[in-house]
């Protein structure tokens, strides 16, 4: 696994993710850069629909219902997808393949246990979109070349009621 903090990868754009737990039902803040190649541990429950990017504090799981009013960012998924295409974290890793690699949306309740993004308290659940591309090639922000052969996965999370983005990582195996 190749492990992204923001800084690293907004570094990079600008020069060309990291312990969240997500349930499923922003502007990050940048914070220590660590660009590491660790085996990663993906786990799905394919009974309860959760699925754990354990090396992240990452876990993410079917939506609760909500009556609260998202922002105008989180509304529907294409307006969504229309700020992930804004932010530089994405463009960057995503790249060229925004439109065209593999990817979903879709609304959940995330718990981040090591949060980046200062309105996020750990071990609180909120409500958050949650965009995932799968099956990208490795970036590699350092002078050397990423080990080949690896795939990745690239999640983005949006707070639903800030439409703030709170949280970016890439997990490669």
């Amino acid at each position: 696994m190749k492990r992204i903090t923001i800084a690293a990868a907004a570094a990079a754009v600008a020069a060309s993710a990291i312990g969240v737990v997500v349930t499923m039902s922003s502007s990050a803040t940048p914070h220590s850069t660590a660009l590491r190649h660790v085996p990663v541990r993906l786990a799905a429950d394919t009974t309860t629909g959760v699925v754990s990017y354990d090396s992240e504090g990452v876990t993410v799981a079917p939506p609760l219902a909500s009556t609260s009013v998202p922002a105008p960012a989180a509304a529907t998924a294409q307006t969504v997808m229309d700020s992930f295409r804004a932010q530089q974290v994405p463009a960057g890793v995503v790249g060229k393949q925004m439109d065209s690699a593999t990817h979903t949306v879709g609304q959940a309740q995330v718990t981040e246990s090591m949060p980046v993004s200062p309105e996020v308290v750990a071990g609180v659940p909120y409500a958050a979109w949650v965009v995932t591309y799968t099956g990208l090639p490795a970036v590699s922000y350092a002078p050397a070349p990423p080990p080949p052969g690896l795939s990745c996965t690239f999640v983005g999370v949006m707070n639903r009621a800030t439409g703030d983005w709170t949280e970016f990582f890439s997990s490669c195996s």
